[in-house]
């Protein structure tokens, strides 16, 4: 991951045409901040396959011997926290032809498998791979009385969540692996939309949507929401071109980046201290992890 130094910052600053001031005064992330973060997710990477492998294995006690792929692309791509800057939102030209798609969560969670991948998988009856959803997830069904969705303890997603978390199964199928709330996607979104150029470079954003007839959304993502509930392609495409029209209107796309990799610096300021307890708590997981493979 490349760490780009408090000089290359604030040039980067003067040629986006906004100060320091702007940002909110930048202060570099602490010095072992961002390796001891890369130390922890080396270490989910790790977890990521060894739970792919142990379900396998689960899997095949239940007699399936073909499996869909893991994702290993999104997986070694994954970061809890991402020192480059997503995109903001597509080009007026992207946007009239393809809508506000580039700013679609991502397909599936870094260590889910993925039924999209092809093979051999893929290439199965429509009844084989019914099945190995039904004992790989467990039986899911909603009891109208709780309204809470139950989860099979016998399902390989629940028993090998438990034997490498010691965690009783959520509710719902899939079951994600540990990342504090302090350090999520969310939280870096947080403290993005609180850095003074994106306040103010939203705000504006804002007003221009309005002005085209459109609520005043608080997000980027509030509008991607609105556009994918919008009935018709044309009125999709429609508030997709205003939204990007305004983000350049808006100046926002001049301090996006900057404005980005300021509030994931501060965030892992901040976070160091749960970063490190995340990273000592997943390395105490991998070694009983290590262990549960081919007993």
């Amino acid at each position: 991951m490349i760490r780009r130094s408090l000089a290359a910052l604030c040039s980067l600053l003067v040629l986006a045409g906004c100060g320091a001031s702007s940002l909110g005064g930048y202060e570099p992330a602490a010095p072992d901040g961002w390796a001891v973060l890369d130390e922890g997710t080396e270490i989910y990477v790790r977890l990521g396959h060894i739970r792919w492998e142990l379900e396998r294995e689960c899997m095949e006690d239940k007699g399936f011997d073909v499996h869909p792929a893991l994702d290993e692309a999104e997986l070694a791509a994954w970061r809890p926290v991402d020192r480059a800057a997503p995109i903001l939102a597509p080009s007026v030209e992207e946007a009239r032809q393809n809508g506000l798609d580039s700013l679609l969560p991502g397909k599936l969670p870094p260590t889910k498998p993925d039924p999209a991948a092809g093979g051999e998988f893929a290439e199965q009856d429509q009844d084989y791979r019914d099945r190995y959803y039904r004992y790989y997830y467990g039986e899911v069904d909603t009891p109208e009385a709780s309204g809470e969705a139950a989860i099979d303890p016998d399902s390989c997603t629940a028993r090998v969540h438990h034997e490498m978390f010691g965690e009783t199964a959520q509710p719902g199928g899939w079951q994600p692996m540990p990342v504090p709330a302090t350090i999520d996607e969310t939280a870096s979104w947080e403290m993005y939309y609180a850095i003074p150029a994106v306040v103010t470079a939203a705000e504006s954003w804002r007003t221009c949507v309005k002005k085209d007839g459109y609520p005043s959304f608080e997000t980027l993502g509030e509008a991607r929401e609105r556009a994918a509930a919008t009935t018709g392609e044309a009125k999709r495409r429609e508030l997709a071109v205003t939204v990007a029209t305004c983000v350049d209107a808006s100046g926002w796309r001049e301090v996006h980046t900057a404005s980005w990799e300021t509030a994931v610096d501060r965030l892992v300021t901040e976070q160091l201290p749960q970063i490190r307890s995340w990273r000592a708590d997943l390395a105490g997981i991998l070694d009983n992890a290590e262990t549960l493979v081919g007993e």
